[in-house]
């Protein structure tokens, strides 16, 4: 208590003088003066501005929740537009109806009919037309925590999703921008996966990582370009492809390993190989891996019935 006497008395002029200049303004505003006038309206946009720091402070602190929400939002499209692309039409047929022509009576059947193999008699189909929707693929979407660019063998990421949600080893990863890789091992709740940043070692880099392309109508295969997080290589393009700088690069319709569509990048250079007549283009990754937060595990619904299908052998 003495140190805060000791202090007052210290700095009493001071004190004195802040105390009258409070109610100087006090007085003054009071009154509605010009100068008053002036003081409230400094002291709003001082208001102002401290109420639009914390405003930020507020929304800044929120991006985690926003960008949560933003991701699911976008799982939620992507699962609705895999939806459309399988769409089918086929006739419920409860029972098939013989229509029979007698000769007081014609029958005038407006509803579809299937004829007889001997021609006399006609079937009519009871139900209508309907559409079937199905959906192939199904988008999981997960939180890069782990990643690595630099290895020149094999990069991995790891994400926060694994097997007690339904991710598979071999699984296709995508971005919002393209693709990313695939999973190569799970547990319970963490997936680590290939990218496509990655050059082989072992049956990892033969099996996970070449990609087969479109470029312009053409099928081709994609792998890493060594040295770099940005560029792929397209190899062997036959010298009657129009391929040029430019150019989008996108996942092939017919390729197993991920859907069809999906961006790969976009040529920025082609090279003509005189040794074996072919050209090779430079793709510039649409997927920024050094930034990347959040992706999305590709679920194949069919993938499993094709494998089994493909890997059968004729007797």
């Amino acid at each position: 208590m003495r140190t805060l006497f000791l202090l007052i008395r210290r700095f009493r002029n001071l004190l004195l003088f802040l105390l009258l200049e409070v109610i100087a303004i006090v007085l003054i505003v009071q009154k509605k003066s010009i100068q008053g006038t002036d003081i409230l309206s400094s002291s709003n946009a001082v208001a102002g501005y401290l109420y639009k720091k914390k405003s930020d402070i507020t929304y800044y602190f929120g991006l985690k929740g926003v960008n949560e929400a933003l991701v699911e939002e976008n799982s939620r499209l992507r699962n609705e537009i895999a939806l459309l692309t399988g769409v089918d039409t086929y006739q419920t047929v409860q029972a098939l109806l013989p229509v029979y022509k007698t000769d007081s009576v014609k029958v005038v059947d407006t509803v579809a009919t299937l004829q007889s193999e001997d021609g006399n008699v006609q079937y009519k189909y009871i139900g209508e037309k309907k559409v079937l929707r199905y959906n192939q693929f199904e988008y999981l979407p997960a939180v890069v925590i782990n990643s690595s660019i630099t290895n020149p063998n094999i990069n991995y990421i790891t994400i926060n999703k694994g097997e007690k949600q339904g991710v598979r080893k071999g699984m296709p990863v995508v971005s919002t921008n393209g693709i990313v890789g695939r999973v190569a091992n799970t547990t319970g709740n963490y997936a680590t996966v290939v990218s496509v940043i990655s050059s082989g070692g072992g049956d990892k880099g033969n099996n996970l990582l070449k990609i087969g392309v479109e470029i312009n109508g053409s099928d081709e295969i994609a792998e890493w370009k060594t040295g770099s997080p940005n560029y792929m290589l397209v190899k062997d393009i036959s010298m009657s492809s129009v391929v040029r700088a430019g150019d989008p690069v996108t996942t092939s319709s017919v390729s197993s390993l991920y859907p069809g569509h999906i961006p790969v990048g976009n040529v920025v250079r082609v090279d003509t190989v005189a040794t074996n007549n072919t050209k090779t283009a430079t793709v510039k990754l649409s997927t920024n891996f050094r930034t990347l937060r959040t992706v999305y595990v590709v679920m194949n619904d069919y993938e499993k019935e094709r494998k089994e299908l493909e890997s059968t052998k004729e007797q």
